[in-house]
Formats: C-alpha cells, sequence, structure tokens
C-alpha cells in the first residue's frame, strides 16, 4: 500500500500576485493599414520632455474590430504641439482651431471616432502595431470594402475548388452519405440501393457521372 506523503510542518505554498487580465490583449498585433477607431481612454501624465497625453483608440470596424494599438502619445510642450492639434482635428474636436490658450477635459475625448493609420515595429524582439498617422474617414472605408472584396474572392475561390474536387478519385473515396449526396445534386440517374456494397455503389456512381460528362 502506497503511503501518504506528509507535508512539511510549517511551511505554507506562497501565492503569486498577478495584475488585472480583463483588459490585456494576449495578440496585439493587427494588419497594417487605416481603420475607424474610438478613444478609450486619454492619460495625462509627466516625462523628461514635460506634461503628455497618452491616447488609446480601438478599432471599431472590419476583422480587426476590437483590438488596439500600442498607445499614442502627444506632448503638452510648448512649440510641440503639432501631434496633439493633429489628433484633435482628427476626431473633430473643437479646440483644434482655438484661437488662445485652453484647458482640455480629456473625458470629453472618450468615444469619438476617427481614422487611424497602423503599422508594425519591433520592440526588443517583440513586434507591435503602432499609429503611425491619421486619416480621413474614406480612407477607412476603402480598407474595409479591399478587405470585403478579398473575402469574396476567397469565397469565390473555395466553391471553384470545391466544384473542381468532384473526379473519379475523389468519388472512390466517398462515404455512402457523400455519394446520396451528389447523386441527388447531380441528378444522376443511378439507384444506390440496387447496391449492397459499397464499393460497387462508388463504382457504379463513376458510371453514372462519366455518362453525364460530369467527370
Amino acid at each position: 500500500m502506497a503511503k501518504k506523503t506528509k507535508k512539511a510542518k510549517g511551511k505554507k505554498s506562497k501565492g503569486v500576485t498577478i495584475g488585472a487580465l480583463k483588459d490585456v490583449q494576449a495578440n496585439r498585433t493587427i494588419k497594417s493599414g487605416m481603420y475607424t477607431a474610438k478613444v478609450v481612454e486619454v492619460e495625462p501624465g509627466e516625462g523628461d520632455a514635460g506634461d503628455y497625453l497618452a491616447w488609446t483608440f480601438q478599432i471599431t470596424k472590419g476583422k480587426e474590430k476590437g483590438k488596439s494599438p500600442k498607445k499614442y502619445y502627444t506632448t503638452l510642450a510648448e512649440g510641440k504641439l503639432w501631434n496633439i492639434k493633429k489628433v484633435l482635428s482628427a476626431i473633430g474636436h473643437d479646440s483644434a482651431e482655438s484661437d488662445d490658450e485652453f484647458t482640455l477635459d480629456p473625458t470629453e475625448c472618450i468615444d469619438m471616432e476617427c481614422t487611424i493609420s497602423v503599422d508594425q515595429e519591433l520592440y526588443e524582439g517583440r513586434r507591435q502595431s503602432i499609429i503611425v498617422d491619421f486619416g480621413d474617414e474614406d480612407d477607412s472605408e476603402d480598407e474595409d470594402d479591399e478587405e470585403e472584396a478579398e473575402d469574396e474572392e476567397e469565397a469565390d475561390e473555395d466553391e471553384d475548388e470545391d466544384e473542381a474536387e468532384v473526379s473519379e478519385e475523389s468519388i472512390m473515396a466517398m462515404s455512402e452519405e457523400e455519394l446520396e449526396e451528389y447523386v441527388t445534386e447531380s441528378e444522376l440517374e443511378v439507384d444506390l440501393d440496387d447496391f449492397r456494397v459499397i464499393s460497387k455503389k462508388r463504382k457504379a456512381v463513376v458510371k453514372a457521372a462519366k455518362k453525364a460528362k460530369l467527370i
């Protein structure tokens, strides 16, 4: 009889503290292109070069919907405000054309939409998606149209492949249910009930298919 292993007295297993995983993306890589996105977070911060805003955008359309590229940083340092002007203009914020100094409430920007241009870069050996520019809404629509066109082409190719797969060899590999389905769809003049052995059923279907000039 196996002996039970005794636990060491006075020793407790230590747990490992892990941060919240709900908003962690396992795969941040996004296909390069133009996307419609919305602002989901704007975080003020302070760095060596001065104050900044860290923007988080989330894609709202297409295959990459729900994904977010790396945070986009806009410095608030005087003389370098062109970047934040670009972002505010892209999301349609009125302050982008302000004549005077103003106070921006980051929460006002949440859920505002724009078009982002996404590309990829290597950082510490890992590929990650970054925002490289902001564009017009029409740009993202063109990207969506291209994706739809690609999907249609792939679907057409799959259909062509399915049609091309029917041959004498493929028929001889069909199950009884597949034979019945093929006979029905192709309207072949053959009664599978006349044959008990599946090999003979297959040969009969091949003969009927040849007669109908399908193979």
